[in-house]
């Protein structure tokens, strides 16, 4: 009798046991911690991708006389001759003189690389008007340096300078007119040159 007594609270024990832990528990408890850690994965794979586009510092084009010409992306203090390798280096009839390599990138910039045959018949176009003596007194924009441009009225040493780089990234002046995209050179001081430049 008391062998049976212990028998049948024995099997109480475990049922009331058994029912207190619950047989899907252990389950839900599994399955809630995998959504979590989904979640949290997520949450900072989604922050790393923000953070990336955040500190993207932007991209440069390439183009003229490379390899590959397209749109790159850039570092910080990212160097021109880096760019330059990025979009294949330079073709084989590209003036590697012309650019400043050493110069910084900036983001939305255009590198144009000129040719040789581009440069040379810029030099070709000074020395013949040395040669024949026909100067009608007006400053080539194309190939004119920084100190004949801040001979212009009102162009000063930034000017000077913007008009240079702007030769060097986007390639020649199609004409007069177009020095007017430089910051700072619009209709008040273009009215003061423009029967004193040329392309």
């Amino acid at each position: 009798m008391k062998n049976r007594k212990k028998g049948l609270e024995a099997v109480l024990l475990f049922a009331l046991f058994f029912s207190l832990l619950g047989c899907s528990s252990p389950k839900e408890t599994y399955v809630t911690g995998v959504v979590t850690q989904t979640e949290t994965v997520s949450e900072i794979y989604t922050e790393k991708e923000v953070l990336q586009k955040e500190t993207q510092p932007g991209y440069v084009y390439v183009c003229g006389a490379v390899l590959h010409p397209g749109v790159y992306p850039i570092r910080e203090n990212m160097r021109v001759f880096e760019a330059i390798e990025l979009a294949g280096g330079f073709s084989e009839n590209a003036d590697q003189c012309w650019l400043n390599q050493a110069d910084y990138v900036a983001d939305g910039q255009k590198l144009y690389v000129f040719s040789k045959e581009e440069t040379q018949l810029m030099s070709e176009e000074d020395h013949e008007e040395e040669v024949s003596g026909e100067d009608d007194g007006k400053v080539n924009i194309n190939t004119a340096d920084k100190n004949t441009l801040m001979s212009l009225p009102g162009i000063g040493e930034a000017k000077a300078e913007a008009i240079i780089s702007y030769r060097r990234e986007h390639g020649l002046f199609q004409s007069i007119e177009e020095i007017q995209k430089i910051p700072g050179i619009k209709q008040a001081v273009y009215s003061k040159i423009e029967d004193k430049i040329k392309t």
